[in-house]
């Protein structure tokens, strides 16, 4: 892209790009991200002379527009993994010195941020900040859905529950992409609730999906996941294991090799069949390649002995969790 494209605007058109591409589970939204990364370090550096690129001495700057992008850029770096460049992209659109309402969203996109780095007490603290902030509406919905995301994170199941009922009431069914997520963090925390609270997680799956869009692949495997294990819970077994087996071709198909391997391990916790397991594994190699970090407990779960699946399951489900947001481990 030429000097024609340094520009906020495409910068903030790339930003949202990139964070709505990785939310959909779409891998190239990283590439949206890395072109977006290269406009941010000429957008938020200093000013220079075009001829001899000397810096002029200008304080920093201040731009509304500068900070969503960046704050958009930290949340699609936060979902590949990139969380050093999301911390720096915070970090950058703070500077700015945004409004409330701007301010109130970075909190937000911080809290969950620490989550990924287990730092658990500033998850919480920004969470708080976030909802403080937050402007009735839509950016006070995803603020209680980062509010219970931190709870459930951290073993506060029943607050978790509260909080998330509390968004998708809150949330504007006409603000899709914010109401799904909503809806899928929500029947997450109802996995850890009890048999009503399962049961009406199922009603809220069903729900969600039928408010997804045929792009948002990502978010239908997850709720077929969910839905599998609350089934589970109930002791349908029969209509967890086809849900589960829907959410895992659909996630091979889009190649997300973490998630692959954390709903294999699930469904080997279920049924360690040494036959199913192989079998499983094999598919699962088609989304996770040798070199992949996954490849080697995948390996040992394949060849595990049938009283050893369970702990290899396990072994491969902790990997897999640390690179990806999956639904709560069987």
């Amino acid at each position: 892209m030429g000097r024609d494209h340094v520009t906020p605007h495409v910068f903030d058109r790339l930003c949202r790009i990139s964070d709505e591409m990785t939310t959909n589970g779409d891998r190239a939204g990283l590439r949206a991200a890395q072109r977006a990364v290269r406009i941010a370090g000429l957008l938020i550096g200093p000013l220079r002379c075009e001829s001899c690129q000397r810096a002029f001495p200008v304080k920093g700057r201040k731009s509304t527009r500068l900070a969503r992008g960046l704050a958009r850029l930290a949340a699609a770096l936060r979902l590949r993994g990139r969380h050093d460049h999301a911390e720096k992209a915070l970090v950058a659109a703070f500077r700015m010195d945004p409004s409330d309402e701007i301010r109130g969203d970075l909190y937000r996109r911080r809290a969950l941020l620490r989550v990924y780095q287990e730092r658990f007490d500033e998850a919480l603290a920004d969470a708080r900040a976030g909802l403080r902030m937050a402007t009735p509406g839509h950016r006070r919905g995803r603020a209680l859905v980062a509010m219970g995301i931190v709870f459930f994170e951290t073993g506060g199941f029943a607050d978790a529950i509260t909080y998330l009922e509390e968004a998708v009431r809150t949330l504007d069914p006409d603000f899709e992409h914010g109401f799904v997520a909503g809806l899928i963090c929500f029947a997450n925390a109802l996995t850890k609730g009890t048999d009503d609270d399962v049961r009406q997680g199922i009603r809220v799956c069903s729900e969600a999906r039928a408010r997804l869009r045929p792009q948002h692949k990502m978010h239908r495997a997850k709720l077929w996941w969910v839905e599998g294990l609350l089934l589970q819970r109930l002791g349908e077994s029969r209509r967890a294991w086809q849900a589960l087996t829907t959410a895992r071709l659909a996630l091979i198909a889009l190649n997300a090799a973490p998630e692959v391997g954390a709903i294999t391990a699930d469904m080997a916790q279920i049924a360690s069949l040494p036959r199913a397991v192989t079998h499983m594994c094999h598919e699962a190699g088609r989304a996770i390649p040798p070199y992949h970090p996954l490849a080697s407990p995948l390996r040992h779960l394949r060849d595990a002995k049938p009283p050893q699946i369970p702990t290899a399951a396990g072994v491969l489900r902790d990997a897999a969790g640390r690179l990806a947001v999956c639904p709560p481990a069987y």
